[in-house]
């Protein structure tokens, strides 16, 4: 672990802003041949959507987003019902003008309980993800979007988690990832943290 440490830190730049945070975890996975695409939870604007494009437009990238905002939910945090809504034209257009939205880019619209079917896990088999951001803020969003991915899951996959310590450790996504691998036999190895967020490498 303290050699990945010192990948990311000295070779990566791992302190940066999200955006850059995603960028170097995608370089990460290129850079160890950890092969598959790239899958993120949670767009908001796009923007750093946008940098998981720019830095392997040579695979697929996956968004899912209500593009609605937050939905209804008890969990607090200030994420209440709308927050951070933006349109679904409004992040396409973000993309479009960062030459970033192609037949490569998959964006899927609506509420993670409505979108993350078993048919479409199954249509994504062939897909497996290199890099996965979550950026689910909650504990219902999270743990949908953990089981959702769970059978694509590969081993060396990286997974980020944008709002690791919004909540205690009892709640949010804290909680979402430890009810899910108390149900599987795979291992989230802590790579690094960064401000509010968490990097792990998944050991299957």
């Amino acid at each position: 672990m303290a050699k990945i440490r010192q990948i990311l830190r000295d070779n990566f730049g791992f302190f940066y802003p999200l955006s850059w945070n995603t960028l170097k975890a995608v370089e990460y996975a290129l850079a160890n041949s950890i092969k598959g695409h790239y899958y993120e939870f949670g767009l908001y604007q796009g923007y750093t959507f946008y940098h998981g494009v720019k830095t392997s437009s040579d695979i697929h990238h996956f968004g899912f987003d209500s593009f609605k905002g937050m939905p209804m939910n008890d969990e607090g945090g200030g994420f209440s019902f709308g927050r951070f809504q933006v349109s679904y034209k409004k992040v396409v257009k973000n993309l479009l003008e960062r030459n970033s939205f192609t037949y490569k880019e998959h964006l899927i619209e609506g509420y993670f309980n409505e979108t993350l079917t078993i048919e479409l896990q199954s249509e994504l088999k062939n897909y497996k993800p290199s890099v996965i951001l979550i950026d689910a803020d909650l504990y219902e969003s999270a743990i949908q979007v953990l089981n959702f991915v769970g059978p694509l899951l590969q081993n060396g996959t990286i997974v980020i988690f944008d709002d690791w310590y919004s909540f205690s450790e009892n709640e949010g996504e804290q909680r979402a990832l430890k009810e899910f691998l108390l149900a599987k036999n795979i291992i989230f190895e802590e790579l690094i943290e960064c401000q509010n967020r968490k990097m792990f490498r998944v050991i299957i």
